[in-house]
């Protein structure tokens, strides 16, 4: 099932000149590294993980 998300991914914020500082991107790595864990433990991740999937939420 996919659906809308809010936010801009990471691609895009780089895109648009966004600069992450060492801990932000220490901090992105071990979540997306947490939900890898999660999610290997119940199903096979059969493609990399790329800048355009994951999403930053939008304050506001």
């Amino acid at each position: 099932m996919e659906q809308y998300i809010p936010g801009l991914c990471l691609k895009d914020q780089r895109l648009q000149g966004k600069r992450f500082t060492e801990s932000q991107v220490r901090n992105i790595a071990v979540e997306i590294l947490s939900i890898l864990n999660r999610l290997g433990a119940t199903l096979l991740v059969r493609r990399g993980v790329e800048l355009t999937q994951v999403l930053e939420e939008v304050e506001g």
